[in-house]
């Protein structure tokens, strides 16, 4: 069985606990190669992952 494509990302159990890391990272950017701006759900894994990739919309 091959891994899903999310396996490489930090997974989060909840909305809530990804909200945090990204405010925590938010707060020390210096730090990170990304710049992480939202988090969102996974239709892999079920679990969270922050990206730095703006929401889609449908114009996109």
């Amino acid at each position: 069985m091959t891994d899903p494509p999310c396996a490489p990302k930090i997974r989060y159990r909840d909305r809530i606990a990804a909200l945090i890391a990204l405010e925590s990272t938010r707060r020390r950017e210096h730090r990170r190669p990304k710049n992480e701006v939202r988090a969102y759900r996974c239709r892999h894994c079920a679990g969270w992952h922050l990206t730095s990739q703006p929401k889609r919309t449908k114009e996109n």
